[in-house]
């Protein structure tokens, strides 16, 4: 099962403690499937 970015960050770096709510692409939206794949612009460019 593939993780979220941010999942995958916060496992490798704890000190972070990033919010789960935040979307290391764009910083903008909240990081789910539907903002990745719709909303994110930063996704969207590539």
């Amino acid at each position: 099962m593939a993780q979220l970015a941010c999942e995958l960050v916060q496992t490798k770096s704890p000190q972070l403690a990033l919010s789960p709510s935040w979307c290391v692409m764009c910083k903008k939206g909240c990081e789910t499937l539907d903002h990745l794949l719709l909303h994110c612009s930063v996704a969207g460019s590539y």
